[in-house]
């Protein structure tokens, strides 16, 4: 099957890596950090659809998306390519995604998404990054005009039993 679509599909992605986590049983050490507030906990059984809702959410095939990115792909090593796709579109909140492939396993190492969104009374930046069979990351700030803006941290590193 030849895939005709102009970018990756990261929702289809990202919904298959919810099964496949889902089937190995797969359990979280996790740390969220809200402003000053830390919190540490194992999640066992993971509700991986809410966990990762954040990266399926990001789909790059999405219309308003569509032509709006530049794709590039380099080589990093014999074993693996980045492909990145960039925005400078002031009305598109994804600014870039950058996606790691093995070569030799032919999948996917990593993902990263840097999103921004901004109007007169809200401004908000998100980095999230997902490490294929391994963790994840969630980081970001959000600022409403005359208040104090908030930062987080959500880290995740996945344990088998």
């Amino acid at each position: 099957k030849i895939n005709s679509a102009p970018y990756f599909d990261t929702k289809s992605f990202f919904e298959n890596q919810i099964k496949i986590l889902k089937l190995q049983h797969i359990s979280i050490e996790k740390e969220m950090i809200f402003d000053d507030k830390k919190q540490r906990r194992k999640i066992d059984p993971v509700d991986w659809k809410q966990e990762l809702s954040p990266f399926v959410t990001v789909d790059l095939l999405k219309p308003s998306y569509r032509g709006r990115f530049s794709k590039d792909s380099v080589s990093i090593d014999d074993n693996s390519y980045l492909i990145t796709y960039s925005c400078d579109d002031k009305k598109t909140d994804l600014k870039k995604a950058e996606l790691i492939f093995d070569l030799n396993s032919k999948k996917i190492k990593s993902v990263l998404f840097l999103m921004t969104e901004k109007n007169t009374i809200y401004e908000s930046e998100k980095k999230l990054i997902f490490y294929t069979d391994s963790a994840f990351s969630i980081e970001g700030k959000q600022n409403i005009k005359f208040t104090d803006g908030v930062k987080y941290l959500v880290n995740a590193k996945f344990s088998k039993h």
